[in-house]
Parts: structure tokens; C-alpha cells; sequence
């Protein structure tokens, strides 16, 4: 059953690793909980295809523009009245991609440093930060056979994806670990997202909800 449409602001960001379900679950979410929705769109981010195909000379500037790109979508889901499901917020992009792209060596030190500059302008920009996170966790070798059956041709070309992967997913654990913010973590090495149990994920979230509330 959907659910009414909050008046308050509720902000979610559902946060993972690449292929593990993120952009599914918030439609799914948004189906039955009307909410609003941002996602991380490929064609949003022209970048991502020269990172995959080249990361030494393009994962800079694809980094810098999900930064970016999170800081104005923050600032306007900051003006946004009801539930808001986001894929990604600035914070698990950052705190999850920019230590695996500089352990990789596909942006340098230098870029780090810019890169974390960048990061700092949300403390002073006017941005909505979560209310709840939701963890997406999983077994790489299943999360790689799923970014294979999406059949991203810029993902297939990538010649290093294990490696990636299994990098990302330490760090999402990790993520998953340190936040502060209330959070609901769901594994999905053996579920896939489309066979999730949504109504306990609804349970989950309207009790994290409740106690915003209160």
C-alpha cells in the first residue's frame, strides 16, 4: 500500500557500491512511498565513459563532477518538502570513491587535495544532509555478474572491475560502520533488490521516521 506523502522533509540517501541495486530500490521506493527521486543518471554525467575507458586522465574530472554535482542537487533537495530518496549523497561518494581512486592510482595526490577541497564546500553551502541512510552491502563476484547483466558497454570495456569492486565494497562496510547518522544496512548477496522484502524496508524507514519526529 502506498504510503501518504510526508509534509516534513525527509531526506534518504541509499548509498553502495557500482551495479549493487541503488537506482532499483529507490524507484521501488518511490512506487510505493511517493516520494521524490534523484538518481545518479548516466547521461547526466558525460564523464563516466572516458573514466571507465581511461581512469588516468579522466577519473579527476569525473570525481570532481559527482562532487559537484551532489552539492547542487543538496542545496535543492533543501527546498523540497516531503520524502526524498537520493542515489548517493556527498558524503558516501566521497568517504567511498576518493580513497579507492587514489589507492588505484587513477588520481593523484594533487587531485586529492582538490578533490577534498571541493568536498569541504558543504559545510558551507546551504545543503540538505540525510536523515537516514540505507546501505546497500554485497558479495563482489555477485555484484560483478549484475553490472554484466546490465550490459553497459563502457563497463564491459573496463579491465580492472574485481579489483574495483572489491575496493569499493571495503569501503562501503566501512562507511556502513562509521556514520552517524541513523542508518539501515541490507545485504544483498543473496536477494536481489527486485526480490527484497520492501514492506520491511518500509517498516524500517517509517519507524526511522517516527523517531525524527519525536
Amino acid at each position: 500500500m502506498k504510503q501518504s506523502i510526508l509534509r516534513r522533509h525527509f531526506h534518504i540517501a541509499i548509498c553502495g557500491n557500482v551495479g549493487v541495486g541503488k537506482s532499483t530500490l529507490a524507484k521501488l521506493l518511490q512506487s510505493q512511498m511517493n516520494g521524490q527521486i534523484i538518481l545518479e543518471n548516466p547521461e547526466n554525467f558525460p564523464f563516466v565513459e572516458d573514466a571507465f575507458d581511461d581512469p588516468l586522465r579522466w577519473g579527476f574530472s569525473n570525481q570532481m563532477q559527482f562532487l559537484v554535482s551532489k552539492i547542487i542537487d543538496q542545496g535543492l533537495i533543501s527546498k523540497m518538502n516531503g520524502l526524498i530518496l537520493q542515489e548517493m549523497d556527498i558524503v558516501a561518494t566521497h568517504r567511498i570513491w576518493t580513497p579507492v581512486l587514489e589507492d588505484m592510482g587513477f588520481i593523484s595526490k594533487k587531485e586529492v587535495l582538490v578533490v577534498n577541497q571541493t568536498y569541504g564546500l558543504k559545510e558551507i553551502a546551504n545543503i540538505s544532509i540525510p536523515n537516514l541512510y540505507i546501505v546497500l552491502k554485497g558479495n563482489p563476484q555477485t555484484i560483478i555478474g549484475r553490472i554484466v547483466s546490465r550490459n553497459r558497454d563502457y563497463e564491459s570495456r573496463f579491465s580492472d572491475t574485481l579489483r574495483l569492486v572489491n575496493a569499493l565494497e571495503q569501503h562501503v562496510q566501512e562507511f556502513s560502520r562509521s556514520i552517524k547518522t541513523p542508518s539501515i544496512s541490507i545485504d544483498t548477496s543473496t536477494v536481489n533488490i527486485l526480490e527484497a522484502n520492501l514492506d520491511e524496508i518500509i517498516e524500517q524507514i517509517s519507524l526511522a521516521m517516527a523517531e525524527s519526529n519525536d
